[in-house]
Order: structure tokens, then C-alpha cells, then sequence
């Protein structure tokens, strides 16, 4: 950045991930919906103690566990070439 310009796409995530997601308000723009849900979650999970923090962790494991039936998206495995 040289001041003449601002980022975008791509560019606004690499800096958010080194600066933070405070990088969307100092640009003044939006903060994807994803991204800051995210950050809701980082603001809660700081607040939680250990015990708090491995139930989420569970709860999180077992919604992966039960896949697409809350949207989750698994990931194929390749087939692989028998030759």
C-alpha cells in the first residue's frame, strides 16, 4: 500500500490475517459475513474457561461428525489410477 490506493479481493484476507480482522473497519468496508462470525467466535472462545473451551471443541467435532445435515462439506478423496 502507498497510500494512492486501497486492496482488494485477495489482498484484504492476506492483510486481515497479519493485521487482524480490524483491517475491514480501517478500510471502511464490510467485513464478510464469514469472516466475522469468526471473529465472534474468537471473542467468546477467549472468554470461556478450559472446560468451556474443550465442550465447544466437542460440540464442534460432533457436528463435523454428522456432515452435510448442517451444511458441512466433506472432502473426496481422489481416485486413484490402478494401472
Amino acid at each position: 500500500m502507498n497510500g494512492k490506493s486501497k486492496p482488494k479481493g485477495d489482498n484484504i484476507t492476506r492483510l486481515a490475517a497479519k493485521l487482524g480482522a480490524g483491517i475491514y473497519e480501517a478500510l471502511g468496508i464490510e467485513m464478510p459475513k464469514k469472516i466475522d462470525r469468526f471473529v465472534q467466535l474468537a471473542d467468546v472462545w477467549k472468554a470461556l474457561n478450559d472446560a468451556a473451551q474443550e465442550e465447544l471443541i466437542s460440540d464442534a467435532v460432533r457436528l463435523k461428525e454428522k456432515g452435510e445435515m448442517y451444511g458441512i462439506k466433506r472432502k473426496r478423496k481422489k481416485a486413484r489410477n490402478s494401472s
